[in-house]
């Protein structure tokens, strides 16, 4: 399937111009063994998920948001930097 065809039936841009999946949890993800059905040939963007190694400002800082009510590992990520800022200005 070629990218362009992937994104036409799977995808669409949301109102900050990110690709997103038509379907949420991901139509890849198998609910019974929580395992990605697509894995060996997933997007670039799934590899990478949840984007740790991008850094946390301004213009990234929706997926973060976006992601910390799908994934856990963001959530405590973000939870440990709003301490540690809290503890610099307290």
């Amino acid at each position: 399937m070629s990218q362009r065809a992937f994104r036409e039936k799977w995808l669409y841009k949301d109102k900050t111009g990110d690709w997103m999946n038509v379907k949420q949890p991901c139509q890849f993800l198998d609910l019974k063994t929580n395992m990605c059905n697509i894995y060996a040939v997933r997007p670039r963007d799934c590899a990478g998920f949840p984007h740790h190694h991008k850094r946390m400002d301004a213009g990234y800082m929706h997926m973060y948001k976006q992601n910390i009510e799908y994934c856990p590992a963001t959530y405590r990520m973000v939870e440990g930097v709003m301490e540690r800022l809290a503890n610099r200005e307290g």
